[in-house]
């Protein structure tokens, strides 16, 4: 694998051969261990096979990093697909994204694919209109993520200012037309509706404050890039 800027790059067929091959390693490896603990069985047991026991601890180890390995590898192909991260149809190259500063772990590689594919929905909803699909999008996956460092600075990345700036006054702009002519659909409460309103508008606002609150008192940022998001 090698890495150029914030996209981390593979070819998918080399890389799921190597998993692969990793695979019947630690197959053979298990194999291995039963037929010696059966040998020494048939034999009354004259060998002592504490060493030999751990290995079971290992080949779990190696199936783990070999799963880690494959998620990383179809997230990748994932992404490549959904035109989130660079292709290179060429070379066979496809990639995923991660912020400079942040560790090469699963995790983080899925906080920055879902803020990838957040951002993405949100520049989409920013061109159609949609303010109760972007509601939704504020309202869950952008709040429930805004405590992440690695989600909030690519989700705030990948807006820059301005489109977080955007993303903010149509929030507002949605409450104000609402509360300025509210609709009440047939039986529900008027200071019900009202307060549902209300919360969402202000869940909103607080979803995108609270991933540039995020990214800026992480390390994933460098100090101009706090700077720069500090417009918002």
């Amino acid at each position: 694998m090698g890495s150029i800027m914030t996209y981390i790059y593979l070819n998918y067929e080399n890389m799921k051969n190597v998993i692969a091959s990793l695979a019947s390693y630690a197959n053979k490896a298990e194999n291995a261990q039963s037929d010696v603990v059966a040998a020494n069985e048939q034999n009354n047991n004259p060998s002592s096979l504490s060493n030999v026991s751990k290995l079971s601890e290992k080949v779990q180890e190696l199936r783990d990093k070999i799963k880690e390995i494959d998620d990383r590898v179809e997230l990748a192909k994932t992404q490549s697909e959904n035109g989130v991260a660079v292709k290179d149809e060429s070379t066979g190259m496809i990639s995923y994204y991660l912020p400079v500063n942040a560790e090469d772990s699963i995790k983080n590689v899925s906080s920055a694919n879902q803020a990838m594919l957040d951002a993405k929905k949100a520049k989409e909803i920013k061109e159609t209109g949609g303010d109760e699909e972007l509601t939704q999008l504020l309202t869950g996956s952008v709040l429930s993520n805004k405590n992440d460092p690695v989600y909030s600075s690519t989700f705030s990345e990948q807006m820059g200012p301005e489109g977080m700036a955007e993303l903010a006054d149509r929030m507002r702009n949605r409450w104000d037309r609402w509360n300025s002519d509210p609709f009440y659909p047939p039986g529900v409460n008027p200071n019900e509706e009202r307060d549902k309103k209300y919360a969402e508008y202000q869940q909103g606002l607080s979803a995108l404050s609270g991933n540039i609150a995020t990214a800026s008192k992480s390390d994933v940022w460098n100090s101009d890039k706090k700077q720069r998001m500090r417009t918002v």
